[in-house]
Formats: C-alpha cells, structure tokens, sequence
C-alpha cells in the first residue's frame, strides 16, 4: 500500500507525465516514468512480507499515576535476509511508533518503550501492529501481531503512619491487646498454609474441592478506619481548569494513601465515594490495599453524589474506629456535619486539596492540608501526633 509520500509521488508522475504530452518536453516523461516506477517497485517491495516472529509483554499491569509501564517487543528472524521493520502500538487515544533495530538473518532483537501513565484509569493497550516498509517510505505493509491488553493505572499513594486508636491505642498502629475474651467471627475460606490450626479445617468444602480449606478469622472488635472521599466537582472549583483537576487527583491520592495505610496494618477499612454507594469492605492486609487502590484508580467525579449525603448515611453509624474526610474545600454547613460526628469517631481527620484555609479553631478534628503530597504527609504527621 502506498503511503502518503508514495501517493504524491505517482501523483507527480502523473502530473508530469500530462505535462510532457502537452509540452512536448520528453525530458519531463522520463522523470515521470521514474516516478510511477519508484512507487511500483515499493509497492511490489512490501507484497512478500519478512517471515518473522513477534512477541509483546506489558510490565506491570497495574501501575501508580506517572510511574513507567514498559512494554517491550521480541523480534526474532525466521528467514536469512536482515531485515528492518517498525511496529505501531495504539494507548488510549494516542499512537506509539517504535522504531525497531535490524534482525539479521536467523537473529532476535528486543525492543522496549515506555507507555504514558500520566493519567488514572483503565487504559487499552493495542493492537500491535508490525509495519514492514520500503526503501525511500513510498509504500508500507502492516499487520497485527499482537491483541489488546489492559493497563489499570492507581492512583499515587504516599506512605502514611497509621493513627493509635481502639481501646488500647498505641503508636504501633491498630489495638491487638483485646484478650482471650475478644469475639472474633467467620471472615472467609482459604486454602490451607503448613502452621494453621487443625482445628479450623472446614472439612465439608475440603471434601468437595479435594484440598484442605481453613477458616480465616477476624477480630469483630476491631476498630474500623472509614474514608469518605468526596467526588462532587464543585468542592473542586469549576471542573474546566487544571487546577480542578489536579486538586481532585490529589484527594484521590490521599484516599488512596489512607486506605493502604490502613489495609498496610490489617486494619479492616471502609471507604465512601460521595453519596454513593460504599465500596465492598475490606478486611485489611495487602489483598485489601489492592481492591481498593483497584477501585479507586476507576473513580471520576460525579455531580449526583454530595459530600452531605455520605456525612448524614454516617450518624448511623456505631463509635468506632477512624474518620477521613477527603475533599477539596468545605462549605460551612459541611464542617459543621463533620462535626458533629466527632462524637461517633474515636479520631476524625479532614484532608483539603483545593488549597483553602486551614480552620484556625480545630474543635477537635484533625485539619490536613492536603495540597500536595508532601504537604499531605508533613500535615498527617503532626495530625496523628496530636
């Protein structure tokens, strides 16, 4: 197929070929006949395609925003002709070519790239299309060579100390000292690890999935850390602006950076996107922090979910445990909302990523200039070491 150069090429030819007849100039038809001729050998170049072999892999599939996802590319040659070749990978809404080194004859070469991850979300990968060109670039043949794949980008999360709560707090994190008396309940079934009590066997579904299956307990006692990330656009200002934007990514990221503080201690977490419905709890430890670093790399704001609406499903709610309120600004009437649930919470925390000013009377929460992440960190500092 010709490409763009090769089509103004024939079309010269053929400009200057018309010329030449109504001229009478022969000079001209033989620069038009090299024309049309350089386009037919290029296209007649690109009919027999290299025999090649192609492998793609993608590393990681789930990155942080702005950290590398690399791609790269295994190029081996089947045939004894060196031959050069370019690939063409689709990201989203944007391009990549690669430009590839020659393979010798019976050769493999490897070829890396970089794929943007500047944004959060889900982004598609492929396909990945292998061009083989001709001299001088007048035609190219491409096909695809490798399928679609998905690239989950999380939001960035900071590493936060996790606040002392519960009934024995201490500066380790989450209470453990809750005595032979703390009730404990049913969590979930797991595959069986060498050390764990015989007496938790769930022998039923051991029969029936032919591998021994254990029981995993969890403290019910155990304080909870909840974390109310608010997606309404006008906490944020007018959502047009980078400003906007880069003030809701920042909340995005403190919500993710308490959620993994708190899974990081297997403290059990709940988190709430504005008046929506709360994300499935999680019991803590790393499987936790990766469902919701998952869930929260998918979230976009949403003008149908206030702030208040989640702050008034929590007056419900039992005294227990933590509260993080991530936003950009507060109205009056939600401070006070927030407020009057201090009365609910053993500890509540308030992140603002819009920049605006910190309460000069606490009235015992925890305000957090959230501005950027090392302003969140410097800030949760002194926070939880109050």
């Amino acid at each position: 197929m010709p490409t763009r150069a090769g089509w103004c090429t024939a079309g010269a030819g053929i400009v200057l070929m018309a010329a030449a007849s109504l001229l009478g100039y022969p000079e001209l038809g033989v620069v038009a006949a090299g024309c049309l001729l350089a386009v037919a050998v290029a296209v007649a170049w690109t009919l027999s395609a290299p025999r090649v072999s192609v492998g793609r892999e993608i590393a990681p599939a789930r990155v942080p925003r702005g950290e590398p996802a690399i791609g790269a590319i295994t190029v081996a040659n089947l045939g004894r002709r060196p031959v050069r070749l370019r690939a063409v990978e689709r990201c989203g809404d944007r391009r990549l070519d690669i430009e590839l080194p020659v393979v010798q004859g019976r050769g493999r070469r490897l070829a890396s790239y970089r794929l943007p991850t500047g944004r959060r979300g889900e982004i598609d990968v492929g396909p990945l299309r292998l061009v083989h060109g001709a001299p001088l670039g007048l035609a190219s043949r491409g096909r695809d060579v490798a399928g679609r794949l998905t690239v989950l980008v999380r939001p960035r999360a900071t590493h936060l100390p996790v606040p002392p709560i519960g009934r024995a707090g201490s500066l380790d994190g989450t209470t453990s000292g809750h005595g032979r008396g703390s009730p404990v309940a049913f969590h979930a079934l797991r595959e069986y690890v060498p050390g764990d009590e015989l007496r938790l066997v769930h022998w039923r579904a051991s029969a029936r999935t032919g591998a021994l299956v254990t029981r995993e307990l969890r403290d019910a006692d155990r304080p909870h850390a909840t974390v109310v990330l608010d997606v309404h656009p006008a906490s944020y200002g007018a959502w047009s602006g980078g400003e906007a934007d880069a003030a809701f990514e920042l909340a995005v990221d403190a919500a993710a950076s308490v959620a993994v503080a708190a899974a990081r201690r297997g403290q059990p977490l709940r988190a709430l996107l504005g008046g929506g419905p709360a994300l499935e709890p999680s019991g803590g430890g790393r499987a936790g922090a990766e469902q919701v670093l998952d869930r929260l790399a998918l979230v976009s704001p949403d003008a149908g979910q206030p702030l208040g609406a989640a702050l008034g499903a929590l007056r419900a709610a039992r005294t227990a445990g933590l509260l993080v309120v991530v936003t950009g600004r507060l109205a009056p009437a939600e401070a006070d909302e927030v407020g009057s649930l201090r009365r609910r919470f053993e500890r509540v925390l308030v992140v603002l990523t819009g920049g605006g000013a910190i309460p000069s009377e606490p009235g015992g929460i925890g305000w957090i200039d959230g501005s950027s992440l090392a302003a969140l960190l410097a800030g949760w500092r002194r926070a939880v070491a109050r």
